[in-house]
């Protein structure tokens, strides 16, 4: 056989895709005819099987005998690039690129060694060059939508994605990152659709469905029972099948219960706002606390959770079995889950069934759609009467909410009425923009129709919102004039510290909240700042969370139930300055004395229902002996 026919035959088997037989085949020619045709060949080989540093060696001695071939010298780069070696890999790539410029394969590879080098500048002039002679490269729209996204230019990057997708429709990898790129950017209808043909095509992963699924939380078009159904599809796809489950407890309805939570948030945000006040409450002679920190993530507020806990464990690294088998090992009594789909989650672990009772503390505000839940921890106002069929888990409503709130210790201090100075009533709205939907534009705006000297505020986490001339703004501005609003009325300010924001707050003498997805941590700190809010209250659970907390403060006649009275409610607040100024100052005192801000309450209330779902328990695992 020759060497020619030998190679030809190589190229055959390969072509079929017998990966297997095309090795030893060239395995045996590297030995006995080295040229370098063959060395090209099985340094090629030797790449898709993940062996870099020897196809970067076998390309190194193909080029020494024929350096004039810039496709074989790209080959080299690239290889180079794999193995960790990109200086090396740039220089392979600019001699591709000094026999042919026109090499657009070469300026790809040129600019991802030169990122990978640290020159972000000539990288991205290199793409640019690779993008001007193939216009179609899908690498280098990729590229460029990751340098995009890098710099937060999120619009930009998904332009990039777009023309990824358009070439290949079904890139659904593709197609999830516009999803993201299109929630970046605050475009909650773009988030929407693609978001939604990625799971329709069954072509999610369990981690991105559960981003879709905290997606329709902001949807105005969903019910009670829609957001129920689409929790349940994830579990229906992804969660397993429990595993055989025996209690090897003690079924004593009196005895100390050890009640643990499996949480990937314990660290700054809202869990040290709101999941504290239970924590720290606990009645420790009643109940044994476990915390599974399920994320690698740790800050200075870790530390204090783990001050809460009679025993912590750090269970990021543990797979779903491990942790099974450490929850069991635990005899865990009452399992708890309070950050739903948030990043992290282990659902699958609940759905394992690692405890007798599993339970939702709806820091995430929705059921969750697992029957591996028994109840779902919550209140008259967030689920009322009549809405339980909105829960795959058996609502257990605690008297006097299931949410109280601890106040930043950096908090600035309550300061007089602005309306008083001011002369005119400034209403505020302290919500990120996806959360800003027409029904609530046409709200706002009829606030100010209304309240003819009026002014609003409006801030959210974009920094380009201080920016006059920023796309953001001059979106925002366009919605109000559309209804009749002139710019002047509207104020606009971006990210702040948290003790700016509040101090921010304290410029406004009504704050609105919104619908359908009602806000949590902004309606305490606007309450701690003096400011009442007004909430519509919906169909759904995000839609209520408002209301529980406004009822729970002790201000009900602040919860509209139509767009109607959400506006009346504002409009008869901002016409007695007197009752406001009265509010502001005796607010805070309220607040500490209804229980609503960090105090026993909640752990109180809480422990007393934890105990009647055991005694239920027990009294069932009696009833089967």
């Amino acid at each position: 056989m020759t060497e020619s026919v030998s190679f030809g035959s190589i190229k055959a088997t390969l072509a079929r895709g017998d990966l297997d037989t095309a090795e030893v085949q060239i395995s045996a020619l590297v030995e006995s005819t080295p040229s370098p045709e063959i060395l090209h060949l099985a340094a090629l080989i030797d790449g898709t099987r993940g062996r870099y540093g020897a196809a970067a060696e076998r390309l190194q001695r193909a080029v020494a005998a024929e350096p004039f071939r810039a496709a074989w010298q790209c080959d080299l780069g690239a290889s180079l690039l794999s193995a960790q070696a990109p200086e090396a890999a740039a220089s392979a790539f600019e001699a591709a690129l000094s026999l042919n410029p026109q090499l657009a394969r070469a300026w790809r590879g040129l600019a991802h060694a030169l990122s990978a080098c640290g020159r972000s500048r000539e990288s991205f002039a290199a793409m640019r060059q690779s993008l001007s002679l193939d216009p179609a490269s899908a690498a280098a729209h990729r590229f460029f939508a990751a340098v995009h996204r890098a710099d937060q230019e999120f619009d930009l990057a998904r332009r990039h994605e777009a023309e990824v997708l358009r070439a290949n429709p079904k890139d659904f990898a593709c197609r999830a990152r516009i999803a993201l790129d299109c929630w970046l950017a605050d475009d909650l209808a773009g988030a929407l659709h693609h978001s939604n043909l990625v799971v329709s095509a069954h072509a999610s992963t369990p981690d991105f469905h559960g981003v879709f699924l905290y997606l329709l939380l902001f949807d105005p078009a969903q019910t009670g029972a829609s957001l129920r159904t689409a929790h349940e599809e994830w579990a229906r796809r992804f969660a397993p099948a429990p595993a055989p489950f025996v209690f090897a407890g003690t079924a004593d309805p009196g005895r100390r219960l050890r009640i643990g939570y499996l949480s990937a948030e314990f660290f700054g945000g809202p869990p040290v706002f709101f999941l504290a006040p239970l924590l720290a409450g606990h009645d420790r002679q009643q109940v044994e606390i476990f915390l599974y920190h399920a994320s690698s993530r740790q800050d200075e507020h870790t530390e204090w959770f783990r001050a809460q806990a009679c025993h912590w464990r750090e269970c990021h690294s543990l797979s779903d079995a491990e942790l099974l088998d450490l929850i069991r090992h635990d005899q865990i009594d009452i399992l708890i889950d309070p950050s739903g789909y948030s990043a992290n989650h282990r659902l699958s672990v609940f759905a394992l069934r690692a405890a007798p009772l599993q339970i939702v503390y709806p820091s995430y505000p929705c059921t969750r759609g697992l029957a591996c839940f028994d109840f779902i921890l919550t209140d008259q106002w967030a689920t009322p009467t009549g809405t339980e069929s909105q829960y795959a888990e058996i609502p257990v409503r605690l008297p006097s909410g299931y949410l109280s709130y601890l106040p930043p210790p950096d908090a600035p201090p309550v300061a007089p009425l602005p309306a008083l100075g001011n002369g005119f009533p400034t209403f505020g709205m302290f919500q990120r923009r996806t959360k800003l939907n027409n029904a609530v534009f046409d709200a706002l705006a009829e606030i100010l129709r209304q309240c003819p000297g009026g002014q609003l505020l409006i801030q959210h986490d974009d920094p380009t919102l201080d920016d006059p001339g920023s796309s953001s703004r001059h979106n925002l501005i366009r919605e109000f004039l559309l209804r009749g609003i002139p710019e002047s009325r509207v104020r606009y300010c971006g990210a702040r510290p948290r003790a700016a924001l509040m101090a921010l707050m304290a410029e406004t003498d009504v704050i609105l909240d919104t619908f359908p997805f009602a806000g949590q941590t902004t309606t305490c700190e606007s309450l701690w700042m003096g400011v009442p809010v007004v909430t519509l209250a919906g169909d759904t659970h995000p839609s209520r969370v408002g209301a529980s907390l406004l009822a729970s403060a002790g201000l009900s006649a602040c919860v509209a139930h139509s767009p109607a009275e959400y506006v009346a409610i504002a409009q008869r607040l901002a016409a007695d300055l007197p009752s406001l100024a009265s509010l502001r100052r005796e607010l805070r005192d309220r607040l500490v004395a209804s229980g609503f801000v960090n105090s026993g309450r909640l752990a109180h209330e809480t422990e007393t229902a934890l105990r009647q779902i055991w005694r239920q328990f027990c009294s069932q695992q009696t009833g089967k002996i």
